[in-house]
């Protein structure tokens, strides 16, 4: 609590525009400051954690940039299916045993389990993770923050710690 205290005082200080609000996980106070020509985006956690995110403003960046705002988490991980070779199916439907149908953002094959992980955003509906459970898939609740973006380390670190189902000759390398 100290720290965010002792950072709240120091905006005061320098006379800085920011607000205040939880972050989506509710798990820390998010602190957002807007600084031409930056936007800094400061998480203090209740473990104590702080995490910094500074962005660049872009005033007119033009209509194409909207594109890039939407559907990040399957667009994070069809950049990590090209790069890493897997086989990844996006967006992804399936039904469930009593008819009911779910759409999520991708299906990585041959990863977590015999039937695959479904990769779930923040757009997916809250009962995509109990339906795949039930018909056999795995699934995971992966942080936007850290999965909307690709980075290649990350990535891997995730996919090895879910497994390999597929057969040991299909393995990729970096596996």
């Amino acid at each position: 609590m100290e720290k965010i205290i002792n950072f709240l005082s120091r905006l005061e200080n320098e006379n800085l525009q920011y607000n205040l609000d939880k972050s989506p996980d509710g798990l820390s106070i998010r602190v957002h400051v807007f600084i031409e020509p930056e936007y800094w985006c400061v998480d203090f956690s209740t473990d104590g954690e702080v995490y910094v995110e500074i962005y660049e403003h872009k005033k007119h960046a033009g209509e194409e940039n909207l594109e890039a705002l939407f559907d990040r988490m399957a667009k994070a991980w069809q950049e990590a299916a090209s790069d890493l070779n897997l086989d990844f199916v996006s967006p992804y439907k399936f039904t469930d045993t009593l008819g009911h149908q779910y759409s999520c953002a991708g299906l990585i094959k041959k990863i977590g389990g015999v039937n695959g992980t479904l990769i779930i955003s923040r757009k997916d509906s809250d009962n995509v993770f109990d339906a795949g459970l039930e018909m056999g898939y795995f699934t995971s609740g992966l942080n936007p923050r850290y999965y909307e973006k690709y980075n290649r380390e990350k990535f891997i670190e995730t996919l090895k710690d879910w497994g390999w189902f597929g057969e040991a000759k299909e393995k990729p390398d970096w596996f």
